[in-house]
């Protein structure tokens, strides 16, 4: 009984002490607009739940929309040439009304979210260099026009990602229940990599490579001329 007491108690403290390291923060609902000068980057990733806007154009702008006595826990820096944006460490965020960030610069090698918000393109994405899209969490992509040598699609969790443009090679990787829709991302090689259940719609014209390790399915459009598959679990190949 004692141990069991001494058990209880300890649990008890540790609860205290980890809820005591985070405060919360509630939104006061009046949404304000700070514009950040973080100078150049080529690469955006967001931790928590901001929607990101992406524009490509000249030029490197960084704009934030959120309630007035949350902005100052938000932070912008770029390190490495990736504009980070985050909320300071040890401060849970409730806001009332999204949080949204907006962002140009001339071109972007890399686009990631981790958490619940999304990402949405407003503009066409073009890059003479290799483009990779990630989502660790719940958060959804959504790009209507890109177009690069090679455009790289991960998700961990059960996000979702939608494309659609043209590249040379793709690859897209799943780990966890979400899905890749990029039938309209026209490719000529395209490897996939999918563990767990998440599905992939793809297009393909040359050479096609699919690993399954789960019950996710691939659906593949187009005509590849060379087409692997090694599958362990339930999943398929689906041939549209």
């Amino acid at each position: 009984m004692n141990r069991l007491y001494a058990a209880a108690i300890l649990a008890m403290v540790l609860l205290t002490v980890s809820s005591c390291r985070w405060r919360s923060v509630r939104g006061n609902g009046n949404v304000i607009t700070s514009n950040r000068n973080e100078g150049s980057f080529n690469g955006v990733k967001t931790a928590g739940s901001f929607d990101l806007y992406v524009t490509q154009g000249e030029g490197y702008t960084v704009r934030i929309e959120a309630e007035e006595n949350l902005m100052k826990y938000i932070t912008t820096e770029v390190e490495n040439g990736e504009l980070k944006v985050r909320v300071r460490r040890g401060v849970n965020l409730r806001p009332k009304h999204d949080m949204k960030v907006f962002v140009t610069a001339p071109r972007f090698r890399e686009l990631g979210i981790a958490g619940s918000g999304n990402i949405v393109a407003e503009t066409a994405l073009k890059s003479d260099e290799a483009v990779e899209f990630s989502i660790a969490g719940s958060g959804d992509i959504r790009v209507s026009e890109v177009d690069a040598p090679k455009i790289t699609v991960r998700i961990s969790g059960s996000g979702n990602a939608s494309l659609a443009g043209n590249t040379r090679d793709a690859v897209y990787r799943i780990a966890g229940s979400g899905d890749i829709k990029c039938r309209e991302l026209k490719t000529e090689n395209t490897e996939v990599h999918i563990a767990g259940g998440g599905n992939v719609w793809s297009y393909c014209s040359q050479n096609l490579d699919v690993h399954i390790a789960g019950s996710g399915d691939v659906h593949y459009a187009g005509n590849p001329v060379n087409v692997k598959q090694k599958i362990a679990g339930s999943g398929n190949m689906i041939k549209e």
